[in-house]
């Protein structure tokens, strides 16, 4: 037989083909909980706090600048997040866009 072998066609034509969708639900996994308090306080423990701990404790106790500053930085962590799966995703075997077919009808 000749081609390539099994490794070598999926990390070079099913892996990068994939990429898109396996970032995409890492980012549907990750921002979720980042955000999900339910969870984080089943999580918690003396030793440790979630972030989500953390503002729902300070919102609880009225310290709303606080609040404000950790919603800000979380949202930093989701942005910076879905900018670095977008960058990884996008990869660098992309597929060359072919022309309408009227440049040769011209």
């Amino acid at each position: 037989m000749t081609g390539a072998g099994w490794l070598r066609t999926f990390t070079a034509v099913t892996l990068p083909l994939a990429r898109p969708g396996l970032f995409a639900g890492w980012l549907l996994v990750f921002v979720p909980a980042l955000q999900e308090l339910s969870a984080s306080i089943l999580l918690f423990s003396s030793g440790s706090i979630t972030l989500a701990v953390a503002v729902y404790n300070l919102y609880e106790t009225g310290a709303l600048e606080p609040v404000a500053a950790l919603a800000i930085v979380t949202m930093l962590i989701i942005t910076a997040a879905i900018a670095l799966a977008g960058r990884l995703g996008r990869g660098s075997a992309s597929v060359p866009r072919r022309g309408t077919g009227l440049e040769s009808a011209q």
